[in-house]
């Protein structure tokens, strides 16, 4: 047999085998693109384990991200309450009266300081409380007339409740000490001892405050007191938060 039928017998299994080859079917470019594309991470391997992670991750760190809280456009901010104290006055109209005598008075104004010690739920605030009142009044007794100071020092809580970011109302219970001083309005020096009296007062009370500014407030009230002497007071409450 001559060389020549040799080599056209023998091509047709060559070929076959060279198409049969993975590295000779495919070009040299093919082969080098297949080589650059990394495995996919979940890719699972042979005997069902899955393919560990990229090395760009750094081990023991989570992938998830944690979510981003927005707040809607033009939604409010929760209210944080007020602030920690507070200080206030009022100027209000009161009618005060003793056990004797015949009592005439006007308008007064006092002076109270608060200090929040619980909050409760973020909606409702306990103070401590301390007020001091002074009253000025006729006293007229025996045909005699007398110009009267009345100073109370009330200690006690307040209770407030905000019913939005601006408006709240309170109310509060005081226990405290009222003493009066007397002067003569005639020629006599002397005055009815009995008229100049002490003693303790008891006050309960409740009003509406508005937040005007980010610290300031106005509101109105109204007070009853009982004990040494009885009151009735109504005004406006003008508040300062510290």
């Amino acid at each position: 047999m001559s060389i020549q039928r040799l080599s056209i017998a023998v091509s047709p299994y060559i070929l076959a085998v060279c198409l049969s080859s993975p590295g000779l079917a495919k070009g040299l470019d093919t082969l080098q693109a297949d080589s650059d594309k990394a495995p996919a991470a979940n890719t699972p391997l042979p005997g069902g384990q899955p393919t560990p992670a990229s090395d760009s991750v750094p081990a023991g760190t989570s992938t998830v991200q944690p979510a981003i809280q927005t707040q809607a456009p033009g939604q409010t901010p929760p209210a944080t309450g007020v602030e920690r104290m507070y200080l206030a006055s009022s100027f209000s109209w009161i009618n005060l009266s003793g056990s004797k005598g015949d009592w005439v008075t006007g308008t007064t104004a006092d002076v109270e300081a608060g200090y929040r010690f619980l909050t409760i739920l973020q909606k409702f605030d306990l103070f401590g409380t301390f007020r001091y009142r002074p009253v000025e009044a006729l006293v007229q007794q025996d045909q005699r007339e007398y110009r009267a100071i009345v100073e109370s020092y009330l200690f006690g809580a307040k209770g407030r409740m905000a019913l939005n970011s601006k408006l709240a109302v309170n109310a509060s219970a005081e226990l405290g000490v009222s003493q009066t001083h007397l002067n003569s309005n005639d020629t006599l020096t002397t005055v009815d001892q009995s008229l100049e009296k002490s003693g303790v007062d008891l006050n309960l009370g409740g009003g509406v405050s508005y937040l005007v500014l980010e610290k300031f407030a106005v509101g109105g009230k109204l007070t009853l007191g009982t004990g040494a002497f009885k009151s009735v007071q109504l005004g406006v409450d003008l508040r300062f938060m510290l």
